[in-house]
C-alpha cells in the first residue's frame, strides 16, 4: 500500500478549489440578475448568454483532457495547464465582474467565455492531478475528500461576501448595493487565484504519466464502451443534476414557496454548504468502512429523501428551514468527491 500523502500536499492540492469554486454557484447566484438590473441586459438575452456559454464550454473539457493526456514537460504533465488555465480565467473573471453599465451582448460573452475556458482547463487539469496523486483505493477517497471539503468552504465564504461587504461598506463610506457585493466577490476571487496557484505548482507532485503514450481519440471512444465507464458516467449525471437545479431553484422555492426574503432564502444556502464540512469526512469514513459505490448509493437514497422531506414539509419558520437544509447537505457532497476517486480506479481497469 502506497504511504499516505501529507496533510500539506493534500492542502496544497486543494488550495485551487478557493478560487475554482467560484465560477459555480456563487456565480449562478449573483451575476444573472446583477448583469440584468444593474448593468441593463435583457433578462431574456442574459439567460441565452449564460447558457449558450456553458454549452460552448462543454466540449472544451474533452479537448483540454485530450490535450493534458498528450502533456509531457519538464514541469509535468498538470502543472501546465493548471496555471495557464488560471491565469486565463483571472483575465475572465477581471471582464465578467468587473463589467460597466450599457455592456453589449457580444462584450458581456466573449468575458464569460474567456472565464470558463480558463476554468475548464484549470478544473480538469486539477481533478486529473489528483486522481494521478496515488493508485491507493482509500487514498483517493482521502484526496478527494479534502478537496470536496475546500469546496463547501470556498462557495460558504464567497456566498458570505456580498452581504458581508455591504453590512460593512457604510462603515468605509461605501453605498450597500448589488455592484458592491459583486465586485467584492471579483476582488477575492482574483485575490485567491495566484496564491492558489503557487501553493498546487509547488506543493504537489506532478510525475511522469500514468501510461507510456498518448491515447488517441480512438482509446476514447474504446474507453467509453466499458461498462464500468459507462455505468460511472451514468451515477455521475443523474447525481449532478438534481443538485444542478436544486442549487439554482432553492433560492426562488423559499422566496416564492415559504414566503422568505431573499436575504433569509441565500442566508439558507449557507446551512447547506456548511453540512458539506461534516458530510465530506463522514462519507469518508463510510466509503473506507464499506465501498465508495456503497457510500455513494447510501447518499443519493438519503439525499432523495430528505429533499423530498424539505420540499413537502409545511413552512414553520426561518430555523425549522435551516435545519432541513443542514440535514439534506450532508448527503448532497458525497457523489463529487467519490465518484471521481471512483473514477480513478476504473481508469485502472
Amino acid at each position: 500500500m502506497a504511504a499516505p500523502l501529507k496533510r500539506l500536499t493534500l492542502a496544497a492540492f486543494a488550495a485551487p478549489c478557493l478560487p475554482l469554486t467560484g465560477v459555480g454557484l456563487p456565480l449562478i447566484v449573483y451575476l444573472p440578475p446583477y448583469y440584468a438590473g444593474t448593468l441593463g441586459l435583457d433578462l431574456a438575452l442574459t439567460g441565452i448568454i449564460f447558457s449558450a456559454v456553458r454549452w460552448i464550454d462543454l466540449p472544451l473539457d474533452i479537448v483540454f483532457g485530450h490535450g493534458i493526456d498528450r502533456t509531457d514537460t519538464k514541469w509535468g504533465r498538470f502543472r501546465p495547464w493548471m496555471v495557464i488555465g488560471g491565469l486565463v480565467m483571472m483575465a475572465g473573471l477581471a471582464l465578467v465582474f468587473f463589467a460597466e453599465p450599457g455592456l453589449s451582448p457580444l462584450r458581456a460573452f466573449l468575458g464569460l467565455l474567456l472565464m470558463y475556458a480558463g476554468y475548464s482547463a484549470a478544473a480538469v487539469a486539477h481533478t486529473s492531478w489528483g486522481q494521478a496523486l496515488s493508485t491507493d483505493y482509500h487514498e483517493r477517497s482521502r484526496i478527494f475528500g479534502w478537496w470536496q471539503g475546500t469546496n463547501m468552504i470556498a462557495l460558504m465564504g464567497l456566498l458570505a461576501v456580498p452581504p458581508l461587504v455591504n453590512a460593512l461598506g457604510p462603515r468605509w463610506g461605501l453605498e450597500p448595493s448589488t455592484a458592491l457585493g459583486v465586485h467584492a466577490m471579483g476582488w477575492v476571487l482574483l485575490a485567491l487565484m495566484l496564491p492558489a496557484l503557487l501553493a498546487v505548482s509547488t506543493g504537489v507532485p506532478d510525475g511522469a504519466p500514468l501510461h507510456g503514450s498518448p491515447h488517441g481519440w480512438s482509446d476514447v471512444k474504446t474507453a467509453l464502451k466499458r461498462p464500468l465507464l459507462q455505468r460511472l458516467l451514468l451515477i455521475d449525471l443523474l447525481a449532478t443534476l438534481p443538485a444542478g437545479f436544486g442549487g439554482a431553484l432553492l433560492v426562488f422555492f423559499f422566496e416564492a414557496a415559504r414566503g422568505f426574503s431573499q436575504a433569509d432564502a441565500r442566508l439558507l444556502l449557507l446551512f447547506y454548504f456548511a453540512a458539506g464540512l461534516i458530510g465530506a469526512p463522514l462519507w469518508g469514513w463510510v466509503a473506507r468502512r464499506t465501498s465508495k459505490h456503497m457510500a455513494v448509493a447510501w447518499a443519493i437514497g438519503s439525499y432523495a429523501v430528505l429533499h423530498m422531506g424539505l420540499v413537502l414539509a409545511p413552512n414553520a419558520g426561518f430555523w425549522v428551514a435551516a435545519a432541513g437544509m443542514l440535514l439534506a447537505g450532508i448527503p448532497a457532497v458525497a457523489p463529487p468527491f467519490l465518484v471521481r476517486a471512483m473514477l480513478a480506479d476504473v481508469t485502472d481497469a
